[in-house]
């Protein structure tokens, strides 16, 4: 094996965990008593976003690949 198959292996590895990542997204975020996309700190107990919003925005950027 010399460098480039190195790469190349490399590079299809780095592609597979990007897609595994796509499927399955680390969705393991704790509350922290603030909105955990925008800091908004009035949320109930308990809650990680403020709302509907936030939730989905925060998601997209877990997610994105």
């Amino acid at each position: 094996m010399d460098a480039a198959d190195d790469a190349q292996l490399l590079a299809d590895q780095l592609d597979e965990l990007k897609r595994k990542h796509h499927r399955n997204p680390v969705m393991d975020a704790e509350s922290t008593g603030y909105c955990l996309n925008c800091g908004n700190p009035d949320i109930l107990p308990g809650m990680r976003w403020c709302d509907v919003d936030c939730r989905s925005d925060w998601t997209l950027r877990q997610t994105r690949v």
